[in-house]
Order: structure tokens, then C-alpha cells, then sequence
């Protein structure tokens, strides 16, 4: 496995899993967390530059396609960069586009993409 992979696994693996675990035990509250994130302030616009910023390092760095857990690395990398170039150029239509899905029942389902994904890079990031 490529060496970035499976530093990247060993990152992301254990962030996801917990931040899905939190997110669907604390429903509620992360619900709130994500409606006041989209509030237009200062906190907003350093969110979506530090977004760019990491987006385009893990899409430098890291743009392979070859094992699972490099395609879930590669197409998270993209999502975060593409999420970011969005919020910069239309943040009120993705914004709108995202209040329209928030709802609880695709919080667990995403929560629990997050958890299963998490779980497998830590497999992959430690114990393969």
C-alpha cells in the first residue's frame, strides 16, 4: 500500500469514525452545529480558505485509484475540494442546496457512512 494512503487512513480513520459516532449519538446538536455554520461570518470564510487549502494538498498529494481504501481517500479529497470551491463561488446556492437535506433521518444515514468508512481505514491504516 502507498505510503500516504496509509498515513492518510491512519487520519482519517479514526476522525470519521468518532465524528460519525458523536454525530449520531448527539443528533440534535449537530444539526444545530451544521445550520449555524452556514451563517455568513469571519469563521466562514477561514473554514472555506482552510478547506481549499487542505483540498488542494490531499488532491496534490494524493490522487490515487488503485485500492479501495485509496479511492475512498482520493474521492474524500475531492469532495473537500469541490465542497470548498462551491462555498467560495456560490456559497448561497450550496448553502440552500444543503438546508434542504438537512434532515435527521439523513444525518444517521450519513452518520453511519461516516462510522462504517472510519472503521475501515482504521483497519486498513493499522491493523493491514
Amino acid at each position: 500500500m502507498n505510503e500516504t494512503t496509509l498515513f492518510l487512513a491512519q487520519i482519517m480513520g479514526p476522525t470519521f469514525a468518532v465524528m460519525g459516532l458523536a454525530m449520531l449519538l448527539h443528533r440534535d446538536y449537530y444539526n444545530e452545529v451544521f445550520k449555524k455554520s452556514m451563517e455568513p461570518n469571519l469563521a466562514y470564510l477561514m473554514t472555506t480558505m482552510a478547506m481549499i487549502v487542505i483540498g488542494v494538498v490531499l488532491v496534490t498529494k494524493h490522487f490515487l485509484w488503485g485500492s479501495l481504501a485509496e479511492i475512498i481517500i482520493s474521492f474524500i479529497s475531492l469532495a473537500i475540494l469541490i465542497k470548498a470551491v462551491c462555498l467560495a463561488l456560490v456559497p448561497t446556492a450550496l448553502n440552500d442546496f444543503i438546508k434542504k437535506f438537512m434532515i435527521p433521518k439523513l444525518l444517521n444515514f450519513g452518520s453511519i457512512i461516516w462510522i462504517v468508512g472510519g472503521l475501515y481505514l482504521i483497519f486498513v491504516g493499522y491493523f493491514a
